[in-house]
């Protein structure tokens, strides 16, 4: 009775696991998507770790609202949030952050990292 018992419990723990994973949605790999593709399906990749590559950029450059960009070969852009990034001004690059999207600011990349190709 006692090996029923521990049985249930094993099972309901591994269930419980299973619906908590869910619930954080699809995982897109680190290097799952295209800029273009997060642009056109951005509420998949919101809060998502993802990494790009392109060229980065100073975007409205002068503005109060300059920031850079990472740039992909057909003209799609995600902005980059992250420190030191002047020096890599114009170089091809690889970011990996958290996406977030919002009417204001438009897509951005959180950065935990990047760095010249």
């Amino acid at each position: 009775m006692k090996r029923i018992g521990i049985c249930i419990v094993v099972i309901a723990a591994i269930a419980v696991a299973g619906l908590i994973a869910l619930q954080d949605g699809p995982t897109v790999a680190p290097s799952g998507a295209e800029i273009r593709e997060v642009w056109e399906h951005h509420e998949l990749y919101e809060g998502k770790s993802l990494r790009v590559s392109g060229t980065l950029r100073r975007f409205l450059e002068g503005q109060p609202k300059e920031h850079f960009v990472v740039e992909s070969a057909d003209g799609y852009r995600i902005g980059v949030e992250a420190e030191g990034l002047e020096g890599l001004d114009g170089a091809q690059v690889a970011a990996e952050g958290r996406v977030t999207f919002d009417e204001e600011s438009g897509l951005r990349l959180a950065a935990a990292s990047v760095a010249a190709l």
